[in-house]
Order: structure tokens, then sequence, then C-alpha cells
């Protein structure tokens, strides 16, 4: 399994550090200076992982023409911040980017190691099922849970999408993975609204 090419899409609306300042109480200096943002990407309220996935992929496409959204065989997404509970997110992805119905499709979610399981799970389905053709996908809009006055994580992280193309035939040679899992500092991240686990969810 190979990776042929990759395309990237932000969303439109910029968010300068002056801003996360005021939103956060940072410096402003200390966010450019020592972390080194000077502005990120937001999604707006109205903006969806579905749609902003959808334009990295289309990139994708414009960008190569080999590419046959109807020869595509498996589609991955990669977000632990979907538009909905239900359904997955690759379906609707499926969907938007009017990839054939028997194009096999899922989520995966798992923030910074996501990509990583999602290139060996797709290596391994193609090898398995003789696939041609997969579209791993991430895209993670932490804007969505990031409180606008987080100190910790506002002047950090932006909103972004990025599509790969996976080919059974060429491209830079996928290996294997190393991996390793550590729950033991769950509380670190996690973010409560909408899991099973709270009181008084149905």
């Amino acid at each position: 399994m190979f990776i042929r090419s990759l395309a990237v899409a932000q969303p439109e609306w910029r968010v300068g550090s002056a801003e996360i300042a005021e939103w956060s109480g940072l410096d402003r200096a200390m966010i450019e200076d020592k972390i080194g943002v000077r502005s990120r990407a937001f999604l707006r309220h109205d903006e969806t992982v579905t749609g902003l996935a959808a334009a990295a992929c289309e990139r994708l496409f414009a960008a190569e023409p080999e590419l046959d959204r109807q020869a595509v065989d498996l589609l991955i997404l990669v977000t632990q911040n979907p538009d909905y509970r239900l359904p997955h997110g690759a379906a609707l992805l499926q969907n938007a980017l009017g990839l054939p119905k028997t194009t096999a499709s899922f989520d995966i979610g798992l923030g910074c190691s996501g990509y990583v399981y999602a290139l060996s799970v797709a290596r391994g389905l193609m090898a398995g099922e003789g696939f041609a053709n997969a579209l791993v996908v991430t895209c993670d809009p932490y804007s969505k849970t990031m409180a606008r006055t987080s100190r910790d994580t506002i002047g950090l992280f932006g909103d972004a999408a990025a599509a790969t193309w996976l080919s059974a035939e060429r491209g830079a040679a996928v290996g294997k993975g190393d991996y390793g899992t550590d729950g033991a500092g769950a509380g670190h991240l996690i973010v409560r609204a909408g899991g099973s686990a709270q009181p008084g969810w149905h």
C-alpha cells in the first residue's frame, strides 16, 4: 500500500493572537513568541466537519485527475469531534463526495495517533480485501470543544482537514507502525458532554 498524494483545507475564519489574548487572558507576546502561533483557523458555528473534510477531498480530486471518485473502495474519517453521534461521519462524507455506495466507510475516533492507526487499518483492508484506492481523511475541529477562556488550549489549536490518497499500485510505501497505549491520564483530556457514562444520558 502506498501514499500517492495529500491535500489540505482550512476554514476561512482566521483568529489572531490579539483576539485569543482577549478571550483567555493570555499575553499576546507569549502566544506569538513562546507558542509560536500568530493566527489559527476556526470553523464558524454553522460550519461542519463534513464540509471541511469534503473541501480537503475535493482539492485532492482536483489535483489528481487519475483519482476517480467512482474507484474509491475505502474511506476512513479520523475525528474525535464528528458532526453527530449517529450516523458516523464517514457516511456523511461519502454522500457529500458522491462516492459509490460500494465504498466501505467508517470513523476512527482518535486524536494525535489517529492518522497512524488509520494508515495501518487501511493497509490491512487493502491487502485483505483487494481494495485498489482508499481515502484517509483527518478532521478534528477542536474549536468546537475548547472553551474560549481555556488558557491551556485556545492559543495552540486550530482547525483543518487533510485527505490522503492511498493506492495499491505506486507511491511512498507505508510500513509497520509503532503502537502503545496509556489510558491513565484520561482525566486530562476528557470531554464529558454526550457520553453514555454521564447521568441523565439516554
